[in-house]
């Protein structure tokens, strides 16, 4: 009995499905947590991948935008905008390349501090003779700041020469935005 309601709810449930605008699909999509889930979904029904398609380049914005913590989002933001130093001030939409981008530095940010959580951080504590446990989770906020900035710091002023009046004002942008004992 309870599998027939079942299979009744499910086939009208793909009927309301399928009666849903697809910009309600996407936003559906555009909770989803991971990539993994994303792919899931979208080859689970039609109604999903046309959603998808229909809406792609905010479907994957938002869901690096949920994989990345919020206090962390304007550094991944800014970090894509640093790709482009002309106009990097000027608000503009991320396209998917810059989407992408976005994930394969975010992944590498968390390895990286994955990495000092596991490697650095215990020697340091070692060599300090401190007694306490792993990193807190400010602590690993302000590593994957550290990380995001200096990749911000390399995309802005080492890439191309500094002879460009647009970087030395972007360079300058840069220091000038944050207190005196971040930026030595």
């Amino acid at each position: 009995m309870f599998m027939d309601s079942a299979m009744e709810l499910t086939g009208k449930g793909d009927e309301l499905l399928a009666t849903l605008p697809l910009h309600i699909i996407s936003d559906i999509l555009a909770g989803l947590d991971n990539f993994q889930d994303l792919q899931s979904a979208t080859r689970s029904g039609p109604i999903f991948l046309a959603a998808f398609r229909e809406h792609r380049r905010f479907v994957l914005a938002r869901v690096t935008y949920n994989r990345i913590p919020s206090v962390l989002v304007g550094y991944a933001v800014r970090l894509e905008e640093s790709r482009r130093v002309e106009g990097m001030n000027e608000p503009h939409a991320v396209d998917v390349p810059g989407i992408v981008y976005v994930n394969k530095k975010y992944n590498a940010v968390e390895a990286l501090a994955l990495e000092y959580a596991r490697d650095v951080l215990p020697r340091f504590c070692e060599a300090m003779e401190l007694d306490r446990g792993g990193p807190t989770e400010v602590e690993m906020y302000r590593v994957k700041r550290a990380l995001f900035r200096f990749q911000i710091l390399n995309n802005v002023c080492l890439p191309q020469s500094m002879d460009s009046p647009s970087r030395k004002n972007i360079a300058a942008l840069f220091y000038n935005t944050h207190p005196p004992w971040v930026n030595k």
